[in-house]
């Protein structure tokens, strides 16, 4: 899965709610700790803004978004992360509009040991299973992950809600017994 956006990627999820504090709605880890720092988030930072956090670029760690941008409002959101170590640009989007853009990042660190997680964070290698995980308590729609930075005009295109559900989904999956998913 790394091996396709070492260099440049964009994740797009619809979100309702917001998520606790530094809490993510779509990571590949995305922390300092345990060392080496490595991976992102699209999460919300410690105050009513969103954030596309990136580890190890060389640039801001955690760029906050312009205020209100994390969902407290209760109502669907599109949040969009976009990376680019080429331009070394990284841009985030909420509903459409610019919130963030962040300069000067180069390559960031590949957290190849770590789960790709919907709507929380495992905190450290398969923390997960264990329980050991930043969950957003709200409800995620249409995640998608790109191997390119996609521009503000196809951001634009992907602004236009699909159906959105009316309800709340819940799923639980549960490891073969022995192992793990």
């Amino acid at each position: 899965f790394d091996e396709g956006i070492t260099n440049s990627f964009s994740v797009m999820a619809w979100a309702k709610g917001q998520p606790a504090a530094w809490s993510p709605f779509v990571s590949k880890y995305g922390e300092t700790a345990p060392s080496p720092q490595a991976g992102w988030q699209l999460r919300r930072s410690s105050g009513d803004n969103a954030v596309f956090t990136m580890r190890g670029t060389g640039s801001t760690d955690d760029p906050v978004g312009a205020a209100g941008g994390s969902g407290a409002d209760g109502a669907w959101h599109h949040y969009v992360g976009t990376y680019d170590s080429v331009s070394g640009i990284r841009t985030l989007y909420v509903d459409g509009i610019v919130q963030n853009v962040t300069t000067g990042a180069g390559a960031y660190i590949l957290a190849s040991g770590e789960r790709l997680v919907l709507g929380g964070r495992s905190t450290n290698n398969l923390a997960a299973i264990q329980g050991d995980v930043n969950f957003t308590g709200g409800m995620l729609y249409d995640v998608r992950i790109y191997n390119t930075a996609i521009s503000a005009a196809q951001v634009a295109s992907l602004i236009t809600p699909p159906s959105l559900p009316a309800q709340k989904v819940t799923a639980r999956v549960t490891p073969p017994s022995g192992g793990h998913p």
